[in-house]
């Protein structure tokens, strides 16, 4: 009978290894897009729930005060209605000051989205995930920004 050897194990091949990396490189050409995504998702999200924060807060300052605050910046808008909420805060998710107006009847109130611009498009179901546009909050109500 003749010997048999065995091959000892000494570590990886070079094949083998080429062959993880691409499987690895094909999860994360899958999974990272999908990932910041989600995440710019959660900031819309977050940031709307900011929006509404605000407008509850605001209405409870006019059931108050018989009038819309009366802020020139949002700084001072917070200033106004932090006693009335503990969640506001002046920037959104993107870390953009967030913008107010309002006039006798009305008020609104805006983030300028991810790239911090006001460019406030019509936006449609198609154009949900485009995380630029901006979040229009007016009385009580998103025209625009959120599904």
């Amino acid at each position: 009978m003749g010997q048999v050897r065995h091959r000892s194990s000494r570590g990886f091949t070079l094949i083998e290894l080429l062959i993880v990396v691409a499987i690895i490189g094909i999860l994360a050409a899958i999974v990272i897009p999908n990932l910041l995504t989600a995440m710019d998702k959660s900031k819309q999200v977050s940031t709307a729930a900011l929006l509404r924060a605000y407008g509850q807060s605001i209405e409870i300052y006019r059931i108050d005060n018989s009038d819309f605050p009366q802020a020139a910046t949002i700084n001072d808008l917070f200033v106004l209605l932090s006693p009335i909420s503990d969640s506001l805060r002046v920037t959104d998710d993107w870390h953009h000051n967030v913008s107010y107006t309002y006039d006798v009847d009305s008020y609104s109130m805006e983030s300028f989205g991810k790239d911090g611009i006001d460019s406030f498009p019509n936006v449609t179901p198609q154009t949900r995930y485009i995380f630029n546009l901006d979040l229009l909050y007016c009385n009580g109500v998103f025209t625009s920004g959120v599904d």
